[in-house]
This record gives C-alpha cells, structure tokens and sequence, in this order.
C-alpha cells in the first residue's frame, strides 16, 4: 500500500539518516506519480464507501486519506471534488 510523504519523514527523523538524505530522497519521488497515486487511491476508497450520508461519507475519506499521511491540503481539495 502506497501511503503519503508524512510517515516516511517523520518515520526517519529518530533514525541514523541524516536529514540531507531524507531531503534528497523525498525529491526523487515524482511528483506526477505522487498525485495519480493519490487520486486513484482516493477515487478507490470513495467509491469503497458504503455510507449514504453524503457528509458521513466525506469525513470517513478525508480520515482514511489523513491517516495514511497524505497531505491535508490534497485530502481536503480531492474530498470536496468528489461529494458534491
């Protein structure tokens, strides 16, 4: 499961990696493929939902994409995209 950025910095900030490593890394990660991974992951889990609550079902979404450590700008942005 791909997850966001958050986990993969904070998950080496008490390790032996310096932070020009991690940096360097996080800047290896295509942008483009960053965000198709994400929308299709969203897109995924929205239509997973089984909630009818329209409100209900955006707060489940924006939680499973937070969680998972996507940025909340993108999780807000794609959330209010997909309930109308």
């Amino acid at each position: 499961m791909f997850l966001g950025i958050t986990p993969y910095f904070y998950a080496t900030c008490g390790s032996f990696i310096s932070d020009f490593n991690i940096k360097t890394a996080l800047k290896e990660i295509d942008e483009k493929d960053y965000l198709n991974t994400f929308h299709l992951l969203a897109e995924k889990r929205f239509l997973a939902i089984s909630e009818t609550d329209k409100y209900k079902k955006k707060k489940k979404l924006v939680d499973y994409l937070l969680y998972r450590g996507w940025e909340s700008n993108l999780v807000f942005e794609k959330a209010n995209a997909l309930i109308v």
